[in-house]
């Protein structure tokens, strides 16, 4: 009686995103911060930094430069995805987003050579997050 119990809880169980998840950035060393708005609603929050290289005849140069991206991403397939037993967790599935994406000016671009100015950029976006064995996810 106890295990029919719980197989009709397990049955009910909606599929969701995950409401509060923190991540290491490795490619572009940073943090990322995912917290869930509604059941396929979330708000993504990363701070990381970008590097540049610039060469031309009058030389070379490297930048590196702070990076703010917020993203409202909207889950579309978790369900399609938990039937047919593929992973769920930490929001592994395909979204849609619309992204802004501040570049903050360059620390370290010598202006003699070229001015690195900050920019902003607001687009929409279609990706995908998977999440594997010991919680590495791909977007």
């Amino acid at each position: 009686m106890g295990l029919l119990s719980l197989s009709s809880i397990n049955a009910q169980e909606k599929i969701t995103t995950v409401k509060s998840q923190f991540k290491i950035n490795v490619l572009l060393p940073g943090f990322v911060y995912e917290h869930g708005l509604s059941t396929k609603n979330t708000l993504y929050s990363e701070l990381s930094s970008g590097y540049g290289y610039t060469s031309n005849g009058f030389g070379k140069t490297y930048t590196f430069y702070p990076i703010i991206n917020e993203q409202f991403r909207h889950y579309y397939n978790l369900e399609k995805r938990a039937k047919k037993e593929k992973v769920t967790a930490h929001n592994s599935g395909g979204f849609v987003a619309v992204i802004a994406l501040y570049n903050f000016r360059s620390i370290s671009t010598n202006d003699n050579f070229r001015p690195a100015n900050s920019s902003i950029t607001i687009s929409p976006v279609w990706g995908f997050q998977l999440t594997y064995k010991g919680n590495l996810t791909l977007i």
